[in-house]
Order: structure tokens, then sequence, then C-alpha cells
């Protein structure tokens, strides 16, 4: 149990360095939310963390081939995601608001509710995205977590 835990924690910590530390200074990744030439971008950003998993998992389980296929596992489900998160046409058309912003929209429902006008459909819309990009977002986080725990049951199981 113990190891699964430190694994667990190694995990978040190879998850936060690979998009974070590691992808926001490299302009170049950020291509993954282009509508055109987003794959060679997305593939450079989750060739990290498949790098960092197959690390992890061989410093586990000394299997070369576990490793390499929970690195391209990872890899994979990584690219999947992050392609259905980036994308316009999918998860990636919802914006979140700023906290700024969302009083603003609210202050100025009260305002049109107060006067007796009808809802501000653009203001609403907005809204409605801004909840949509959250939701969005716990599914991306999910997905993610998800992905580290099949590696990590794979590679106690069969490492």
């Amino acid at each position: 149990m113990t190891q699964i835990l430190w694994l667990c924690v190694v995990m978040q910590f190879k998850h936060y360095t690979a998009d974070y530390i590691l992808q926001v200074p490299f302009e170049y990744m950020m291509g993954k939310f282009k509508k055109q030439n987003w794959v060679l971008p997305l593939l450079s950003h989750v060739s990290i963390h498949g790098a960092f998993t197959f690390i992890i998992a061989y410093t586990i389980t000394l299997n070369a081939l576990l490793a390499l296929l929970l690195g391209l596992l990872d890899l994979g489900l990584h690219f999947l995601m992050d392609r259905i998160k980036a994308s316009s046409d999918l998860l990636g058309r919802f914006k979140a608001l700023s906290g700024a912003e969302y009083v603003s929209i609210k202050q100025q429902q009260a305002c049109e509710k107060l006067l007796n006008q009808s809802p501000d459909f653009i203001l609403r819309k907005r809204l409605l995205h801004n909840k949509l990009f959250w939701i969005a977002s716990g599914f991306d986080a999910m997905w993610h977590n998800l992905t580290d725990l099949l590696t990590i049951y794979l590679m106690v199981t069969y490492g």
C-alpha cells in the first residue's frame, strides 16, 4: 500500500512537471490549441508524459517492455484527452471567465432584472460557457488521474 501511495504522489509530480514546468516555457507546445498544424506540438507535449512514465515504470519494475508499454499508454491517452480539451470544435470552445468578468455579468443581470428587461443572450451564453469550461476542466483532470491510476495498477500488478 505504501508503494501505491508513493506512486500516486510521484505521478502527480510527473503530471505537474510535464504540464506546467516544462510545457509553459516552451511556446511551441502551446500550438496544440491551433486549428491546424497542432499534431506535432501536441505530440511533443505528450511525449514528455510518456517519457516520464517510462522512467518511473522502469525504475519501479525494471521491466523495459512493461515500462515502454506504459509510457506509450500514457502518451496515447494524454494525446486523446489533450486534443479533446484543446480543440476549438470540442471542449476547447468553452472559455473561463475571470472573477471580475463573472461579477460584472452577474451585476448586469441583476440590473436587467431590476429594470424588468429581458435577459441578454450573450451574457447568458458567456455564463454557460464558463460553467461548461469548468466541467470540461474537471473531466480533463479526472481523465488524467484515472490514467495515472491505471498506470500504477498495471505497474504494481505486472511489474
